[in-house]
């Protein structure tokens, strides 16, 4: 019975009836003549000081109506739930091996010109007699003609 309840004390329900009404005046929905009336002649706004709803509204705001919603498939919600765990799935998997292999093909490849110009600029000079053409060790005493 609402005769029994204190002062300066809500049921949930009051509370929640208020703090509508505080949000549809402050966000200037379509209910606001509505909802100054619920805050003028609610019982429980008659029984509750001002500082106590402030109070109230500061730590406790209810649920907002939404009028534009993001839809999202339920098999991209549990596939990016999984991501952030860290289980993939295996097609992201296979996705991230096919792009490490293309980068590993582009890096052989750019490194193979590398190291072809850098093994032209080293016969160059071994023909122009700028260096010696080094021999491993024992190298010396095999003759290229004869076979081993």
């Amino acid at each position: 019975p609402i005769e029994k309840i204190a002062n300066n004390r809500l049921t949930f329900r009051e509370a929640l009836t208020l703090m509508k009404a505080h949000v549809e005046i402050k966000n200037h929905g379509q209910g606001i003549e509505e909802a100054k009336k619920t805050l003028r002649d609610h019982p429980a706004a008659q029984r509750i000081d001002q500082p106590h709803i402030d109070r109230m509204l500061q730590y406790f705001l209810p649920f907002e109506v939404i009028k534009e919603q993001r839809l999202v498939r339920v098999t991209d919600m549990l596939r990016e739930r999984k991501r952030q765990q860290g289980m993939d799935d295996f097609r992201y998997m296979a996705e991230k091996e096919r792009e490490w292999k293309s980068n590993l093909e582009h890096r052989r490849a750019r490194d193979a010109e590398f190291f072809d110009d850098e093994d032209e600029h080293l016969r160059r000079q071994i023909e122009g007699g700028k260096i010696e053409e080094q021999k491993l060790p024992g190298e010396e005493n095999i003759k290229k003609d004869e076979p081993k």
